[in-house]
């Protein structure tokens, strides 16, 4: 198995905390009411942690609260989000993304069912990735959903983006 070298240190320096994600919202395929993300609280090259409030009525929670499999596209979108600002931050002139979405995901752990439907309105949940490798338009990383301080997903995932 190839080793992931390690980050360049200009990549292990969080390059701007950004209170929303309007600033990347016109760069990303993504549109509400499928924008699961809030607020993308850290960011740089390999890794990054988003955050969303559970709100009633969105896609993301059942009638016994948060759905497991939301979490994979918390983690999803939290990468997605976040490398979008990194990019555009670099350069503000790089073009928007044509295609984003969740290709697989492997080694997922969850919660048991009854903490992760303890995820109710008004909760906030966060969402971090770390480690990112890229091979051509796919990214792999491992991410975590967590809240109240306890993580409730963890998994591989690869995510496709096209500029």
């Amino acid at each position: 198995m190839r080793q992931a070298r390690p980050p360049s240190v200009e990549s292990r320096v969080v390059v701007k905390q950004t209170s929303n994600i309007r600033d990347v919202l016109p760069f990303v395929p993504h549109r509400p009411p499928m924008v699961w993300v809030d607020e993308i609280v850290t960011f740089n090259e390999t890794s990054g942690e988003c955050s969303v409030v559970m709100l009633n009525g969105a896609h993301f929670l059942g009638a016994e609260g948060l759905r497991a499999t939301s979490c994979l596209e918390f983690i999803a979108q939290a990468y997605g989000y976040c490398s979008v600002a990194y990019s555009r931050q670099k350069d503000p002139h790089a073009p928007p993304l044509k295609k984003a979405f969740l290709a697989s995901f492997k080694d997922v752990v969850l919660a048991d069912s009854a903490r992760i439907a303890q995820v109710k309105v008004g909760d906030l949940v966060q969402a971090k990735f770390t480690g990112v490798r890229h091979i051509g338009p796919i990214a792999l990383f491992n991410g975590v959903a967590v809240h109240a301080g306890e993580v409730i997903c963890q998994a591989q995932l690869k995510v496709f983006c096209e500029s």
